[in-house]
């Protein structure tokens, strides 16, 4: 509330931000906690230096991979598959590698 009195921003009264909190954990909080689940979400202390907030956004948005390894025929591919779809990934085949 002590923004209220220097931002000049008429949205920023009591109401207001007890609304913005509400609609966040009605509609924002769930879709966090289901992707949670999925281990895409990353969490940064936005509180510190600029640089070092970058810095650890950065680091936390590098690609993530994972490999799955087992004999020939041994449903890799299918397993592959369906975990990519459940985690909007991308499946990449040995096969595609080497030819």
């Amino acid at each position: 509330m002590e923004r209220a009195k220097t931002s000049g921003r008429i949205d920023d009264t009591e109401e207001i931000i007890t609304q913005r909190l509400r609609t966040y954990n009605e509609q924002s909080r769930p879709v966090v906690e289901l992707y949670k689940k999925f281990g895409k979400v990353r969490e940064v202390d936005g509180a510190g230096d600029v640089l070092e907030v970058w810095k650890m956004t950065r680091k936390a948005m590098l690609p993530q991979v994972s490999f799955i390894i087992g004999s020939q025929a041994s449903g890799k591919t299918t397993l592959g598959g369906q975990l990519c779809e459940r985690t909007n990934s991308k499946l990449i085949s040995f096969g595609d590698f080497v030819s």
